[in-house]
């Protein structure tokens, strides 16, 4: 059934500016309705300039191009519109892949996922062949654009957003088999394709992601009970569920809801694949060798409950019905971490989500996975989104939360008390647990780029920042400084 776009009142401001500049980045959340606005400033575009033509260029793969489409074909739109070049449509859209088939001039050129495909030769060559005076480039995460200069750049937080738009986030890292070093990583901390993820090393990295899924699902907690770090909350509830049922691998992801899991390359992903269908689970991989987007149609259908991907999904993918997000693709990478983050937050706040991350069993790596996470979470603010250049994250402060507690040394043990005066569990490792509604408490909690005891989520990072010292030093220390602590720390243990 076809309906009107109706912006919500910051995609009006959103389409506003857009009009007014000729260059425009759009940086807002997924989710936030960069589509629906670029919708609409094109239908404003065409009632100034009724014969303009406009094109829109999608991700380079069909699935984007068919999401843009699907959102159009849904739509009460005013204007024409053709993925096949029809000469008589106003709008043409398509993937840079058909630049051949690009002929003559187009007025308006919209760049979807812009991050991705913008800069790239092709999209170039495309942009100086058709002369657009007028360009739109749609993105979650600005940071190039940031670090290129000279773009018109219109940002909105997510934090500035209504939380209603949006389900609860719990966050989670999950310990691995993986050994990455330093050197496995890129320029950009992505895991280079050389990295040799190994059987041995695949099958007991998944099977801790499964005895975590397990683990939640046998607490018999709610999202709220699980997080609630009192001893007392989870025997009380494990007391009440004394019989619980033996769940396979099968029945654990049906009950956890649809499943997104991010690998870094192919082979590592029909990997991940073949060990989950040994162990019965419905599932299915999408990448280039294997699939050219019925996977991801069927997995949208319901008929699986887990999708293997690489690249696919992971930018541009839009199902509301995900609920879980394992990212083992080892990535360092904040923005990336951050997109695959708002993978899983469409919905509203009567559902939870989870983006579970594989990190290593190393102290020191796990402590620099729990830091880009953090920096991921900080780009929900609009001032941060719009200093973070991808290269500057060591120049940037790394906010943390100043818990008010007090610690009372006696003859034989620490005891330490918050606000209320009532004992709260010590935590002495760097290792962080889920964390309840992410997205609720960032905006609760006042963030400030200037004040070093302000966070946006209430996660034992802070726990991580007391034991390397940075809350009681009330000090600023860079992504470096950290490491070097937290190794210092690792030396002490051993």
């Amino acid at each position: 059934m076809n309906r009107e776009i109706i912006l919500r009142p910051y995609q009006k401001n959103c389409s506003d500016y857009i009009m007014k500049s000729e260059r425009c980045v759009l940086a807002l959340c997924p989710n936030g309705g960069k589509t629906e606005i670029s919708i609409d400033a094109i239908t404003r575009y065409l009632e100034l300039f009724p014969n303009a033509k406009i094109l829109v260029l999608a991700h380079s793969t069909n699935v984007l191009l068919n999401n843009y489409m699907d959102r159009l074909n849904s739509s009460n739109v005013p204007f024409t519109y053709s993925d096949k070049f029809d000469k008589d449509s106003n709008v043409h859209v398509c993937i840079p892949n058909n630049e051949d088939k690009i002929k003559g001039k187009y007025d308006f050129i919209i760049v979807d996922e812009a991050h991705e495909n913008y800069l790239a030769d092709r999209v170039q060559s495309i942009i100086k062949k058709t002369k657009p005076s007028k360009q739109l480039l749609l993105t979650g995460t600005p940071s190039k654009f940031i670090y290129e200069g000279n773009y018109d750049i219109f940002a909105i937080g997510l934090d500035e957003l209504d939380e209603k738009y949006f389900a609860k986030l719990n966050i989670e890292l999950v310990t691995s088999n993986y050994n990455l070093k330093e050197t496995d990583y890129n320029k950009d901390q992505e895991v280079k394709n050389t990295f040799q993820y190994t059987i041995e090393d695949t099958e007991k990295t998944v099977e801790s992601v499964v005895l975590s899924l397990i683990d939640r699902l046998e607490s018999g907690l709610s999202a709220e009970q699980f997080n609630d770090p009192s001893l007392f909350t989870k025997f009380k509830v494990f007391f009440k569920n004394k019989k619980k049922e033996i769940l396979t691998w099968n029945n654990t992801f049906k009950k956890v809801g649809k499943t997104l899991i991010v690998c870094n390359n192919t082979d590592q992903a029909d990997l991940v694949c073949s060990i989950l269908k040994r162990n019965d689970v419905n599932v299915v991989a999408s990448h280039y060798r294997c699939d050219g987007g019925e996977n991801i149609v069927n997995f949208k259908n319901n008929k699986h409950d887990v999708l293997v991907v690489v690249d696919r999904c992971r930018i541009g993918y839009d199902d509301s019905e995900v609920i879980n997000l394992i990212d083992m693709s080892g990535t360092r990478n904040i923005d990336l971490i951050y997109q695959m983050m708002c993978r899983v937050i469409r919905g509203d706040q009567s559902i939870t989500k989870y983006y579970m991350k594989v990190t290593t069993n190393d102290l020191v790596k796990m402590a620099a996975d729990e830091i880009c996470v953090n920096g991921a979470l900080m780009l929900t603010n609009k001032d941060y989104l719009l200093k973070y250049n991808g290269r500057n994250f060591n120049d940037l402060k790394i906010p943390t939360l100043k818990l008010p507690r007090k610690i009372v040394n006696t003859n034989t043990k620490t005891v330490t008390t918050n606000k209320d005066n009532k004992p709260t569990r010590e935590r002495t490792s760097i290792f962080p647990d889920i964390t309840n509604d992410v997205f609720k408490l960032l905006k609760d909690i006042k963030h400030d780029l200037n004040n070093t005891t302000s966070i946006y989520k209430l996660t034992t990072i802070s726990d991580a920042k007391r034991d390397l010292g940075l809350i009681k030093e009330r000090k600023a220390k860079t992504y470096e400084e950290i490491l070097a602590i937290a190794r210092t720390m690792e030396t002490v243990e051993e």
